[in-house]
């Protein structure tokens, strides 16, 4: 847990006021129409004990935090802190937009995520006091006499597991998510073998940190794409042998020329034939010698490729499906 004190300074010396408590283990997300929401749940301890001699007690009037990764860069600035009917907050709230997760995963790079809460808090001190009330027979008991503000650094260390399984699902980056693929009734078992792939691909890629780890994401879209036109019956060339062509340039070809040239232009149709042959010769090893030199931006590049293709596949069935 990280665990830190606000202090009042009295010279050289600091007596404790209170100390916030954020348990790593109960940090959260949500997906909201606001954005996701980060939170971090906080505990109060309050040092009531020095201060009663003193016959003073200590308030919060209100807060905020920043959102800082642990080399101090800036991520996002929480919502408000305020009691609520007397009650303290008990938790601290960032809405963060889908660039400024995606910052945060390549901060984390497939580790831990290290923040850096840097909270300011607003308070009060109130003072026993017996002040008689001109006119009155009742006197005032206690009144403000210090109005202070304070800022401590907490630093969380969400370790990769935890982070990986507890809040990045809940985040709103599944890449799938951003692509709406719609399917004509009754053909969803055509994409069923394509979807398990593209998923294999982003949840792979969600967690991905080393180039083995971007290569499998890569060759999961390879086999999205070559999965997807294997559902459709299409008539081949003849290879020499006079046995059909069935390799991925053959199929393109002939996918182009048999499903898409009813519904889109010449030239779009041959737009999208030399796109697929284009992307898919990175994603085969046999046909790029050399090094892979496979990166995160690469693997989503190919994730989103092959997820346009699985798209335009099922828009081009609703096409059809209503002639």
């Amino acid at each position: 847990m990280a665990r830190r004190w606000i202090y009042y300074q009295e010279g050289s010396q600091g007596t404790g006021i209170v100390r916030i408590i954020i348990d790593e283990a109960k940090v959260s997300t949500q997906v909201t129409t606001l954005g996701t929401l980060l939170s971090f749940p906080i505990e109060w301890e309050w040092n009531p004990e020095t201060w009663r001699e003193r016959g003073i007690s200590w308030d919060m009037i209100y807060g905020a935090g920043e959102l800082l990764w642990h080399d101090g860069q800036c991520l996002a600035m929480s919502l408000p802190l305020h009691p609520v009917n007397g009650n303290l907050p008990r938790d601290i709230k960032y809405v963060l937009g889908l660039t400024q997760l995606e910052e945060i995963e390549a901060l984390r790079d497939g580790c831990d995520a290290r923040f850096d809460l840097r909270i300011t808090l607003i308070m009060s001190a109130d003072a026993n006091v017996n002040l008689p009330k001109r006119g009155v027979d009742s006197a005032i008991s206690r009144c403000i006499i210090k109005i202070q503000s304070f800022q401590i650094d907490l630093f969380v260390n969400i370790p990769k597991s935890r982070y990986e399984e507890n809040l990045l699902p809940h985040m709103g980056l599944n890449g799938l998510a951003f692509l709406t693929i719609t399917f004509p009734p009754g053909t969803r078992r055509m994409f069923s073998a394509a979807l398990y792939e593209l998923q294999r691909a982003e949840a792979t890629l969600r967690t991905a940190v080393t180039e083995e780890q971007f290569e499998s994401v890569v060759l999961q879209c390879r086999n999205a794409v070559d999965a997807l036109l294997n559902q459709f019956h299409l008539e081949l060339p003849k290879r020499g042998d006079g046995k059909p062509d069935a390799s991925f340039g053959a199929r393109v070809d002939a996918w182009a020329e048999q499903c898409l040239r009813s519904v889109l232009s010449d030239s779009q149709v041959q737009s999208v034939r030399e796109i697929l042959k284009a992307v898919w010769q990175p994603y085969s090893g046999a046909t790029k010698p050399g090094p892979a030199h496979h990166s995160r931006a690469f693997a989503t590049f190919a994730l989103q490729q092959a997820a346009s293709v699985v798209k335009l596949a099922s828009e081009i069935l609703w096409s059809k499906e209503r002639e």
